[in-house]
């Protein structure tokens, strides 16, 4: 990515307009996110995937400690 985008500064210097260079830098960083985003690394690497949490599922809880204390009422 440092390659990238130094090589779109080192472009701005002989550009002569400034809109029409940071158009084109923003370009080429929006390539760089695209690839990062899509698992790809730059070095051709994967990137590795983060571990899934499992959410965890809780038991309802009983409103009584003890349902049968409640039977003898």
């Amino acid at each position: 990515m440092e390659k990238v985008v130094s090589i779109a500064l080192g472009n701005m210097k002989r550009t002569p307009d400034p809109g029409e260079a940071i158009q084109r830098l923003e370009n080429k960083i929006d390539q760089v996110l695209s690839l990062l985003a899509s698992g790809i690394s730059i070095n051709d690497k994967p990137v590795k995937e983060p571990k899934k949490e499992e959410p965890l599922i809780e038991k309802p809880k009983p409103a009584v400690k003890n349902p049968k204390a409640l039977a003898d009422f």
